[in-house]
């Protein structure tokens, strides 16, 4: 389930009374309470998803590091590594199908050259 995609569905109710009030402006004040309850509800829902995966997270490298002790010592991460994984999922986080490709394809780049060797 999209996340996103949740919180969209449940604020077009509060999407209907905006249009509602537009045609008729009962309150003065609905406005305001439909901003502060879609923000609490999308700071709620954000803080649950967040807490979620960290949690997954914790325990699938608990477990992952209890099978492999020396699984990142044998791997060298640098910070340069780090900065390259910050940058792709900036890339990511544009939505562009070209973007997606040149991706997927400098990605396939790197573990075939890994595979390889040198070309």
């Amino acid at each position: 389930m999209k996340v996103e995609a949740r919180l969209r569905e449940q604020e077009q109710v509060n999407y209907n009374k905006l249009l509602n009030w537009a045609r008729n402006p009962e309150s003065p004040t609905l406005p305001t309470s439909l901003v502060m309850r879609s923000l609490g509800r999308t700071f709620m829902l954000s803080w649950v998803s967040f807490y979620i995966t960290i949690l997954v997270l914790r325990y699938a490298f608990n477990t992952l590091f209890t099978i492999y002790p020396g699984f990142l010592s044998a791997v060298d991460i640098t910070w340069a590594h780090l900065w390259i994984a910050a940058t792709l999922g900036g890339l990511m986080a544009l939505r562009v199908k070209r973007v997606y490709v040149v991706l997927t394809v400098g990605i396939s780049f790197v573990v075939l050259y890994d595979i390889l060797g040198r070309f």
